[in-house]
């Protein structure tokens, strides 16, 4: 069975606490205002604690939020020195290939010029024989 709250039980209930109050000493009130003040000081410090680990919790946070920005930065950064990267190994790739045919035409040109050095010296020989022949006769 549920009890009901009448007009009376509610002012009985109301005024019973103001009555023992009147009722406690002054030892008694002193005890209770004593307790009260450490309550309320506990509490009070542990609104100060809270709000310090909030501004700690604040400051981590934004502290996150530059290192995420600083990370999202550098693979930036190093997107655009793969790509720089990968663009200067193209290049050598072509410099190499273009040495490499420049090499085999030096060596085409050296073997010509070989060659022609052998024919010259071919055709010195014959001219200064048929020379020495003009001058024998």
């Amino acid at each position: 069975m549920m009890f009901k709250m009448t007009p009376r039980t509610g002012l009985v209930t109301l005024l019973l606490p103001l009555f023992l109050v009147g009722c406690a000493s002054k030892s008694d009130t002193r005890t209770v205002n004593v307790k009260s003040d450490k309550a309320q000081t506990t509490a009070d410090e542990a609104l100060s604690r809270a709000i310090k680990a909030q501004a700690t919790a604040d400051e981590a946070l934004s502290r996150a939020a530059k290192a995420e920005a600083l990370a999202k930065e550098a693979q930036a950064k190093g997107g655009k020195a793969q790509a720089t990267a990968d663009q200067a190994l193209t290049q050598a790739g072509q410099a190499s290939t273009t040495a490499e045919q420049a090499a085999s035409q030096a060596a085409q040109a050296k073997t010509a010029a070989e060659e022609s050095a052998q024919k010259a010296s071919h055709e010195t020989e014959k001219a200064k024989r048929i020379f020495r022949k003009t001058l024998e006769k």
